[in-house]
């Protein structure tokens, strides 16, 4: 088997497909999952997109109930 090293750029490119849940959708997702793991600047980039989903589903749930 051959390895081919995961960038950030392609690990990036599959970040709103995993926080939505859709890792059937990514392409090579168990090495980008050991990108993310193994890159910090990417793990944190992950984590940032993770709390801006949430805010936004906060706030959208906040201004639907007045």
């Amino acid at each position: 088997m051959s390895y081919i090293e995961i960038q950030c750029g392609d690990a990036l490119a599959s970040v709103i497909f995993i926080i939505e849940g859709h890792v059937e959708e990514v392409p090579r997702f168990l090495e980008i999952e050991q990108h993310f793991t193994d890159c910090v600047p990417c793990t944190a980039e992950l984590e940032h997109e993770r709390a801006m989903q949430v805010l936004l589903a906060e706030t959208l749930r906040r201004s639907c109930d007045e």
